[in-house]
């Protein structure tokens, strides 16, 4: 059962956290492996949004 003291549960919030940061500064951004490995891949899951959610496009939802 998932608790607030969860490891992977914390390590997500962190992981949403850097996103968050990522979108306000780019150039001064130092990444973790993980949050690396979700920006090599935002073009994939930018294309996968627009097409589970062809009525909110990715321009309507706040993204990086």
């Amino acid at each position: 059962m998932k608790t607030s003291k969860d490891p992977r549960h914390l390590q997500r919030i962190k992981l949403m956290q850097g996103l968050f940061s990522y979108g306000f500064n780019k150039q001064s951004f130092s990444a973790n492996k993980n949050l690396q490995q979700i920006l090599i891949k935002i073009s994939d899951i930018d294309a996968w949004i627009e097409k589970s959610a062809p009525k909110w496009t990715v321009e309507k939802i706040n993204h990086l």
